[in-house]
């Protein structure tokens, strides 16, 4: 399982660069518009934010059914050119297959049928700090609602630095919500 959960939060880390396009978004109306969400850093950082929020989903079949979701938050939109200076990234992957999203709590690394991790990355200090999904980490999100365009979710977990600035033993608490629209494969 730790094995599964180093290449997880590898994946999660390196989706934060991959772009997406989708056309679903109507020709008269080019940008997407996104939801908002908060983030509230305590720890070896300590930081607020509120920012845009969405997501993307890889859909399987109809209903609510999942190979894997990815919601965002940061202070840059979905279609901006412009660089974040922060941005919280939850991926939930179906585990051998699709998952049914429903509302309730999911719970950071590997269940049965979801894997769940968290990335936190802030670029506003001196030194980019990076934190993530470990074994050595614990927490929740919360899905309240879900809608062909939006969910709103709620998330407390504890991360640990993955690329660090010396210290490897820092984590960060990290609580908030978000209300994500759907870019991609709603």
């Amino acid at each position: 399982m730790t094995h599964k959960i180093k290449i997880f939060s590898l994946i999660v880390a390196l989706m934060g660069v991959v772009s997406c396009s989708d056309n679903s978004t109507a020709p008269d109306n080019p940008v997407p518009v996104e939801g908002e969400g908060t983030i509230n850093v305590t720890g070896a950082l300590e930081a607020q934010h509120e920012g845009a929020s969405w997501f993307i989903g890889l859909k399987s079949g109809g209903g609510n059914s999942y190979l894997n979701l990815t919601f965002n938050i940061s202070d840059v939109g979905f279609a901006s050119e412009e660089e974040n200076t922060y941005s919280l990234t939850i991926t939930m992957l179906g585990n051998g297959g699709a998952f049914e999203l429903t509302t309730g709590e999911y719970t950071l690394g590997e269940s049965e049928e979801v894997l769940t991790a968290v990335n936190y990355v802030n670029k506003e200090g001196a030194e980019r700090a990076s934190y993530g999904t470990s074994p050595d980490v614990t927490g929740t999100v919360t899905i309240q609602s879900i809608s062909d365009t939006s969910i709103e979710a709620s998330y407390n977990v504890r991360l640990q630095e993955v690329i660090s600035t010396g210290f490897l033993d820092d984590f960060v608490n990290i609580t908030g919500d978000l209300t994500a629209k759907c870019i991609a494969n709603c």
